[in-house]
């Protein structure tokens, strides 16, 4: 999205399943903020803090949609 935001798409390529943002902490370390998405962002809620923005890309699940039974 841009320099220190990313979209974390899965199974929707039109929605985005969950946003990292990459902040700064005191000691000048790279950290990964792991937020839900809404199209409202003052509704992204915070998921997690990562060390690394592919650590944060693994939180974020797909949903797998359960097979139909066979008849």
């Amino acid at each position: 999205f841009d320099t220190d935001t990313w979209l974390i798409m899965r199974e929707d390529p039109a929605r985005p399943r969950a946003v990292v943002k990459r902040i700064t902490d005191r000691e000048q370390c790279e950290k990964y903020l792991l937020l839900t998405w809404n199209p409202d962002p003052s509704k992204w809620r915070l998921h997690g803090l990562y060390e690394t923005l592919e650590a944060a890309d693994f939180i974020v699940t797909w949903n797998n949609p359960v097979p139909a039974a066979s008849l």
